[in-house]
């Protein structure tokens, strides 16, 4: 796959999504070692250090997804936004000269740019309510790959909102985590 301005921008939702999908699943783990360890009839020695252990696991692998999930939110509107601006570079370079000189009288006059990108809305809004758009095959088969819209659990995961010392917190978290896994 060659680096263009689309497969790059498809690689890295690829990228962001599997790792979105990697930290659920370790959640989904982690909260079935959880209800294990409660479900448990015998308990282990060290069973209230476990349950700390995985309760704290718990809540930095939930940070985790998080914000796994909102980069694979803005990866999945860049690949859009990619697929559309290379799309209209083959239209402009085919078709801007046309139309530019026919937003001329605004683009040069008075009313400027603004009123003249507010017609070519108009113009568009007309177009599509009389053809239904469709994609163009050059980006088909990536936009059915990534879809049109993100799926719902990643819009369920996304939108946490964090300050800049509570993701530092929850880094710090996970390097303690990270150690006291290693020394165990």
């Amino acid at each position: 796959m060659s680096d263009t301005a689309l497969n790059v921008a498809l690689t890295a939702w690829r990228d962001a999504r599997k790792a979105w999908q990697d930290k659920s699943t370790h959640c989904a783990d982690v909260k079935k070692q959880i209800t294990d360890q409660l479900d448990a009839v015998i308990k282990p020695a060290d069973y209230d250090k476990k349950l700390t252990l995985l309760r704290e696991e718990l809540t930095v692998s939930e940070w985790e997804v998080a914000v796994a999930a909102d980069i694979t939110r803005t990866a999945h509107a860049n690949f859009k936004a990619t697929c559309i601006r290379e799309a209209l570079k083959t239209f402009m370079a085919t078709h801007g000269a046309a139309l530019t000189d026919t937003l001329y009288p605004y683009v040069k006059g008075s009313e400027g740019i603004k009123q003249a990108l507010a017609l070519l809305g108009e113009a568009v809004l007309t177009q599509v309510t009389s053809r239904e758009p469709q994609v163009l095959a050059d980006y088909s088969a990536s936009l059915t790959e990534a879809g049109m819209s993100l799926e719902e659990a990643v819009w369920k995961d996304s939108g946490a909102n964090y300050t800049t010392a509570q993701h530092y917190k929850f880094r710090l978290r996970r390097e303690a985590l990270d150690k006291q896994s290693g020394a165990l």
